[in-house]
């Protein structure tokens, strides 16, 4: 499709959505009953327009950061209850203490994730 007819495609009033979708009970409709055009879609403000709350610099990566220390030490914890299921490891108590400090430190991230939270 070439620009001018793409344009006028878009200028045309007479391109409706398809409005005669039925939706669930309840379910929270984007657009109105009734017919829009494509005019009315674009210039339609929607919750998602206004800009987020600025943060601090350095912590606006804080809970980025926390949340992904808090994802691979929960990924070490499954590696370690996979070793201590599998026959070939014949020492097992290093790997419960192991388990255990590491879920000592995924808490400690979580509390300390909450008290940056109330600075931000």
């Amino acid at each position: 499709m070439k620009f001018k007819a793409l344009t006028q495609h878009l200028e045309e009033d007479n391109v409706m959505p398809d409005v005669n979708i039925v939706m669930s009970p309840g379910v929270d409709q984007d657009y109105s009953p009734s017919a829009t055009s494509q005019f009315d879609m674009l210039t339609k403000k929607y919750a998602s327009d206004e800009a987020p709350d600025l943060q601090p610099y350095p912590l606006n990566h804080f809970t980025d950061v926390a949340s992904d220390a808090f994802i691979k030490i929960s990924n070490l914890v499954e590696l370690i209850k996979q070793a201590k299921n599998n026959p070939a490891v014949k020492n097992k108590l290093p790997l419960a203490a192991l388990e255990k400090e590491l879920d000592n430190i995924t808490k400690e991230i979580v509390e300390i994730n909450g008290k940056v939270a109330k600075i931000k």
